[in-house]
């Protein structure tokens, strides 16, 4: 049995907004936060460095030039 939630129109667009931000759906976002909610004391899992930084409140221009000073100074180690 499925239920409906309505959100106010600022509610939806901060909720796409976050879900934009992450690269999911709105769906999926709320998804994941009903899932941390079941098991709170579980902590977030990051697969990748970007998701991670952008948990922190970074920008993508300031991840992508993360990204490259750790590409240059791989390249710079190889």
């Amino acid at each position: 049995m499925g239920h409906i939630v309505e959100l106010t129109d600022e509610h939806y667009q901060t909720l796409a907004q976050a879900a934009a931000a992450q690269g999911v759906t709105p769906d999926t976002l709320l998804a994941q936060m009903i899932a941390g909610l079941r098991n709170p004391l579980k902590k977030p899992r990051y697969y990748q460095t970007a998701a991670w930084l952008q948990h922190l409140g970074m920008s993508d221009e300031e991840i992508a030039d993360i990204t490259r000073e750790a590409e240059a100074d791989a390249d710079a180690d190889a």
